[in-house]
């Protein structure tokens, strides 16, 4: 998923995803990098937390675990 204009909308949609596929890996395509932000998404159990901008090999590495 990409990052929103908000955090608030971020935490909605994680939880959603979770609670529609519990067991979905959720990559997390940040434009910005700011720590306490990452921290915040990383502490609600995603998968991946990529910041822009985000290299293909990167992307495919991580999309096929």
């Amino acid at each position: 998923m990409r990052e929103s204009e908000s955090l608030r909308d971020d935490v909605a949609t994680i939880e959603a995803v979770k609670t529609q596929a519990p067991s979905m890996p959720i990559i997390f395509l940040s434009r910005s990098t700011k720590p306490r932000r990452e921290t915040a998404i990383r502490r609600l159990g995603i998968h991946y937390f990529l910041a822009h901008p985000v290299d293909g090999e990167e992307l495919r590495l991580v999309s096929t675990f």
